[in-house]
């Protein structure tokens, strides 16, 4: 019983004290304390990881989010698109991404075109309009590269989804042009049934003795294992060869441009042998 007397006691002192402390407070001073914000803790959110957040923009992307400039060469015919192709624009200080392909001189064209403060353009009015990387001129004399069947094609434009890159005298390319070309990459998976991370190419890839882009200042690692969220062991084993095949340049050296064709062909025909028929998620 001591216990609860102790109890009822404290009790009874606390409620007390309370209505003597209320007592003393003013009108004012309680509508003073009464406006004051209340703190409320809430868990903080960990920022999401770089993959994350071009995962989630790739996601809310549209190809008609960017803002078109009509290439004064294109075509209305209309393909589906299974491999991605990544040059260099080599402009100048004078030109800028929007006009690069405006100008009716400049035969070829291009879907998409990312300046190096990774402002995004475009070229054409439809993703699924053929892009004309090589040119009108030559667009048929390429060496040829492979669909998602693993079938060799040799008409890369119609089914190609091609990134100009801006670039002046192999300068490095920017973060963000890698992240805005990431991007745009991780939505070709959503957007193309047939369409692979692992038929991303580059130009000089398809046809090395005549070109060299995208060049030996490109990061293809960086693109696809730190931006695109590839494995990395993935990356060894099958991707490799873009960088390997992109050290030198071999424009107008036949001897050196077979001998680098035929790296670049045991490359595609790994992935030929080992990956038609995987899931777009295998590399992942």
């Amino acid at each position: 019983m001591d216990i609860v007397n102790k109890i009822l006691c404290v009790i009874k002192a606390l409620f007390t004290n309370l209505k003597h402390r209320k007592a003393k407070i003013s009108k004012k001073e309680l509508a003073i304390i009464e406006t004051r914000p209340v703190l409320i803790l809430t868990k903080k959110k960990k920022p999401k990881s770089k993959k994350q957040r071009i995962k989630a923009l790739a996601k809310e992307y549209s190809y008609s989010d960017d803002p078109l400039y009509l290439a004064a060469n294109h075509s209305k015919a209309l393909f589906d698109k299974c491999i991605a192709v990544l040059h260099f624009s080599w402009s100048y200080p004078s030109w800028s991404i929007e006009s690069y392909f405006v100008n009716k001189k400049r035969q070829a064209n291009s879907s998409l075109g990312i300046d190096r403060k990774g402002k995004t353009v475009r070229y054409l009015k439809n993703i699924l309009n053929p892009a004309w990387t090589q040119g009108v001129s030559n667009w048929r004399k390429n060496v040829g590269f492979i669909n998602y069947e693993g079938k060799r094609i040799k008409n890369v434009n119609n089914i190609a989804v091609s990134f100009e890159l801006e670039n002046v005298n192999y300068q490095p390319f920017t973060e963000i042009q890698y992240e805005q070309t990431a991007i745009r990459l991780l939505w070709m998976l959503n957007r193309f049934e047939n369409f692979r991370l692992w038929l991303v190419t580059g130009h000089e890839q398809i046809i090395p003795i005549k070109k060299d882009d995208v060049g030996v200042s490109f990061n293809w690692k960086k693109l696809f294992v730190e931006y695109c969220g590839v494995r990395k062991d993935f990356y060894d084993e099958y991707l490799i060869y873009l960088a390997n095949t992109s050290s030198r340049s071999t424009v107008g050296d036949k001897q050196r441009s077979f001998r680098k064709w035929e790296e670049i062909y045991e490359g595609v025909e790994k992935i030929r042998n080992d990956l038609i028929g995987m899931p777009k998620s295998y590399c992942f």
